[in-house]
């Protein structure tokens, strides 16, 4: 059955594979196969991301929450199973009582264990919210009753953005959220070229396995025709941008049809589609990130080695450029 042709997926499907360079865009990475499959990374040596910020979080997340406004809500946005907000709703469960958690995910197989891993802590009530981050953000606030919200959002997934979507996606998250209200933003830092090598094409193919996904999950909603066994992972560290750069480059010439979207696309031996870029951050990015958004940043914390950080931005309601 066809996804129906007036959704983003099918708007941003037309637009990025008439695109020169191709794109597929990486919020569609993340359906249920997608994210278990980044469950499986996440766990993985070479990829330091998820192991630094979990670190980080353990040991600071006491600290952080004791900056947080007594009685807040809690909404935390793509956070796959919602392991890293456990560390942080379990000491604001202690100080407040009863917390309200908001887990924002277009995968369900993802809320649903972010449901059960919630289980084992007492006083966090979750309320799961499959839509994406900025419609989800809208209900949420919906809900809460005029009380203080912090939004989580970990993993580096602002490095998912090109800038100038990063900046457009801070202010309509600032939009959404009161004066005095938090956004706890966990970013990858800028680290030696041969360990992001590690982290995004791992020997095991897991990272490969994901990114090839997104075929599959177009052939299975779109009736597409491609061959991911046609493709091949690709990860390239771009230095002047500061990002990684993921993609899946045709193994040969071929022909890739979607009836249903009217794209008869032919591919050259070796071309290549962007899937994915990965911004990495220096301290002073965060800052710009935060003054462009309306936000103050209140305390930045740092992974001992300096492979992450999480900063505690607080909506002021002023914007800077």
């Amino acid at each position: 059955m066809s996804t129906p042709l007036d959704t983003d997926f099918a708007r941003d499907l037309v637009r990025g594979l008439k695109n020169h360079p191709r794109r597929l865009f990486p919020r569609y990475l993340y359906d249920d196969v997608g994210s278990a499959l980044f469950e499986v990374i996440t766990l993985l040596p070479e990829y330091l991301i998820t192991r630094s910020e979990t670190q980080l979080l353990r040991s600071s997340s006491a600290e952080i929450a004791a900056q947080l406004p007594s009685g807040c809500a809690v909404c935390e946005l793509g956070g796959g199973r919602g392991a890293k907000a456990k560390f942080l709703l379990s000491g604001l469960a202690k100080r407040d009582r009863q917390v309200k958690y908001f887990p924002v995910d277009v995968s369900r197989w993802a809320l649903d264990e972010t449901v059960i891993g919630m289980e084992g802590i007492d006083d966090v009530v979750t309320t799961p919210i499959c839509d994406t981050y900025l419609d989800g953000l809208v209900q949420v606030e919906e809900r809460i009753d005029k009380r203080p919200l912090v939004v989580l959002f970990l993993g580096s997934n602002l490095g998912n953005f090109d800038l100038p979507q990063r900046d457009e996606f801070i202010a309509r998250v600032s939009a959404c959220l009161k004066t005095g209200d938090a956004l706890l933003l966990g970013v990858d830092m800028v680290k030696p070229k041969a360990l992001l090598h590690e982290a995004y094409d791992d020997p095991i193919g897991a990272t490969a396995a994901f990114n090839k996904n997104i075929l599959a999950r177009i052939n299975r909603e779109f009736e597409a025709n491609f061959d991911p066994r046609a493709y091949g992972h690709t990860a390239v560290w771009n230095e002047n941008e500061s990002r990684m750069e993921l993609g899946l480059v045709s193994h040969r010439a071929q022909r890739v049809v979607i009836p249903c979207l009217g794209l008869d696309l032919d591919f050259e031996q070796g071309e290549r589609i962007v899937t994915e870029y990965s911004y990495k951050f220096n301290p002073s990015d965060i800052d710009e990130v935060a003054k462009k958004g309306g936000f103050s940043v209140q305390g930045t914390w740092t992974h001992a080695e300096g492979r992450f950080s999480e900063s505690l931005l607080i909506k002021t309601g002023v914007k800077t450029r």
